[in-house]
């Protein structure tokens, strides 16, 4: 999952290094506000959390797929034999990224 939200100055996306799963812990961890920097036209801007988005992190995403996909295939050439659990792993993670995202992006602090 990768936190961002939108700059005001130029509206490009601006991502926020986090570890925070859900808002109340981003809100723990960096309070109402979180100064970001825009890396496009260097603004500083102080952003509210529920400003924050999440959305699914590429690298998550093409890194469950290739290993997925190359677990998949070691089976098939070792042992003989094309598992759909297997195939179904990768898509299981998803569900749980898609999960947190929606989870994140659903609650709001007031």
């Amino acid at each position: 999952m990768q936190l961002y939200t939108t700059c005001q100055e130029c509206g490009k996306h601006v991502v926020l290094k986090s570890n925070a799963v859900t808002r109340p812990e981003l809100r723990k961890d960096e309070g109402d506000y979180v100064e970001i920097t825009c890396s496009h036209c260097s603004k500083k801007e102080q952003v509210h959390i529920n400003d924050i988005i999440a959305r699914p992190s590429a690298i998550i995403l093409w890194s469950v797929m290739i290993f997925g996909l190359v677990l998949a295939f070691y089976l098939w050439w070792t042992f003989n034999i094309f598992s759909l659990i297997v195939l179904g792993l990768p898509f299981l993670i998803l569900r749980n990224q898609a999960k947190k995202i929606h989870t994140f992006n659903d609650y709001k602090i007031y």
